[in-house]
This record gives structure tokens, C-alpha cells and sequence, in this order.
């Protein structure tokens, strides 16, 4: 495990994520940029997701005091030390609704990630952390936006794109999360490799 610019005061807004890789995250982008100069959708206001910042999140902490850091690290450690890396998918496209606030316009993960989602929520609630309730759903974040019509808009020319895009889950990275008026800035705190062989899907 690797320690990285802990902050010693205050409160930070935290998240367990996993990197695409480069290749991936090149696929990604083309999509995106691809989508979001279409002449039917660059003009809503939809914010997708900068190259960097694209991560299939685990768990998310939320906003959460800096002196609890190291035990943080040390239950994400006894849940990863020794896990296997493992191989994803890309699959197919999709939204959580916005209703009245900000909707999301992803990618579905395939693959066995679940199941280390649920070991780290596990290990996470003998440290205070709340458990979550709903099924874990992997999914990369491509955009968020509060038009409802940008995201169906968007969306719909998505469904005309084959998604089939593979990358392998070879480490978890602690995130904090800076939110800034040019979008959010991530700054790694810990990362945790997966070293065990993978299994093909």
C-alpha cells in the first residue's frame, strides 16, 4: 500500500475506486467526444466526465473527518492484500434518472467486482461506516447533468454505439475528491494493487 498526501486537519469527501487504464479511458473519451459534439447535443448543459477522472467507483464514503484515514487504510488493506486482479467489461449504456436533482449517464462494468465491493462495505462498517443498502451496480460515469431531456438526448445517440470495450481491475485506489467550479479533482490517498492472476471472462 501506498501512502499519498494525507491531509492531517478538517474533513475530506472520500470514494474507493478502480482505474480503466489508459487504453480503456482512450476508447471512452472518443466516445464521448464523439457524443458531445453531436449537433443535436453539444449545446445542453451536460457535464461529462474529464479522461482523468474516469473510475468505476466501489464505495463511496462521503464526506469524512482526515484523522480517520488510517483506519480506513487498514480495513481497505485486509480486504485487499493478496485480492486477484480481475477482468471487466464495458458493456452497454444507461441512466439513473435525475427527477429534481442531477441525473448520471454511465457504462455498465461486467465482471466480478461485487463481490470485492461487498468485502470492502463489510470491512468499512466495523469502522462506522454505514453499509449500503441498495445492490452494488458497476458503472463508469460518462456525465451528469439536471436536463432530463440532455440525458434521454444523449443517451438515445449513445444506444446507436456498440459498447464492447475490456480493461483489467489491477488496483483499488482511496480517492479524495476535490469539487471545483471546472468539475472535480481526485487526489489519490492510498492504492492497493491486485496482484493474484486474473481469470478470463
Amino acid at each position: 500500500m501506498v501512502r499519498i498526501n494525507q491531509s492531517a486537519q478538517g474533513s475530506a469527501r472520500l470514494f474507493f475506486g478502480i482505474d480503466v487504464g489508459d487504453a480503456a479511458r482512450s476508447e471512452i473519451q472518443g466516445i464521448i467526444s464523439r457524443v458531445s459534439t453531436n449537433s443535436g447535443i453539444k449545446d445542453l448543459k451536460i457535464r461529462w466526465t474529464a479522461p482523468e477522472n474516469l473510475h468505476v467507483t466501489l464505495k463511496f464514503l462521503g464526506d469524512t473527518r482526515t484523522d480517520a484515514i488510517p483506519a480506513i487504510r487498514q480495513a481497505a488493506a485486509s480486504v485487499l492484500a493478496g485480492a486477484r486482479a480481475r477482468p471487466c467489461i464495458l458493456d452497454a449504456w444507461g441512466s439513473f434518472p435525475s427527477g429534481k436533482g442531477t441525473g448520471v449517464l454511465w457504462a455498465s462494468v461486467t465482471g466480478d467486482l461485487r463481490s470485492l465491493a461487498g468485502e470492502l462495505d463489510a470491512s468499512l462498517e466495523l469502522e462506522g461506516f454505514k453499509r449500503e443498502q441498495k445492490p452494488f451496480v458497476g458503472h463508469l460515469t460518462l456525465a451528469r447533468s439536471r436536463d432530463a431531456r440532455g440525458l434521454r438526448a444523449a443517451l438515445k445517440v449513445l444506444s446507436r454505439l456498440t459498447l464492447n470495450v475490456s480493461f483489467q481491475a489491477t488496483a483499488v485506489t482511496l480517492f479524495a475528491s476535490e469539487l471545483t467550479p471546472a468539475g472535480p479533482v481526485y487526489r489519490a490517498l492510498g492504492r492497493w494493487e491486485l496482484n493474484e492472476p486474473s481469470v478470463e471472462l
